[in-house]
């Protein structure tokens, strides 16, 4: 019988005939489908972004479905954002490739303008993170400006950031 793959569902039946293989015989499946059909389907080389929200779970899955564990994690551990998220690359990597991993980190920015990662990397300070903040490759057209509120004044903080936003001017709201 055919390999099926109902992606409306995103569950899969399969019976094996005796010697038989995918290339052989049944529909023609993507990468990911063939991997839920079979159970013991490993990748040569994995790409993560966001790594830093992966649970320990989930570090499990990729760790056992990559066995030659060749990846490329990208991630900010300042960033983790979930309870389960990682709170150090080496917490993470090394009960599986202690030893194994380098970390690179980015020291370019292209997105966010330099007056904006100046506020940020102050703020990060204060919180008392340690993190080397990239440095930006272009200026601002506006000035950021910083207003602080407390806790109260979410909804108004929101709704001024939201009219900047639409007259394109950068802010910056702290919760203090």
């Amino acid at each position: 019988m055919p390999t099926t793959f109902d992606s409306r569902r995103r569950s899969c039946s399969c019976t094996y005939l005796k010697n038989s293989s995918f290339a052989d015989e049944g529909p023609t499946l993507s990468a990911a489908e063939r991997a839920v059909v079979d159970r013991t389907w490993a990748y040569g080389h994995v790409v993560v972004d966001e790594a830093q929200e992966l649970s320990a779970m989930a570090w499990r899955l990729l760790m056992r479905r990559c066995p030659a564990k060749s990846m490329t994690l990208v991630g900010d551990i300042a960033q983790t954002g979930s309870a389960a998220g990682a709170h150090s690359w080496a917490e993470v990597l090394d009960p599986y490739v202690e030893g194994r991993w380098r970390l690179t980190e980015l020291t370019v920015n292209y997105r966010t303008p330099a007056q904006v990662m100046t506020l940020a990397s102050a703020m990060l300070e204060a919180a008392g993170v340690t993190a080397t903040a990239p440095r930006s490759v272009r200026d601002g057209d506006v000035p950021p400006t910083v207003r602080f509120a407390v806790r109260t004044d979410f909804y108004l903080c929101t709704d001024q950031v939201g009219r900047c936003v639409q007259h394109q001017r950068a802010e910056v709201v702290a919760d203090v």
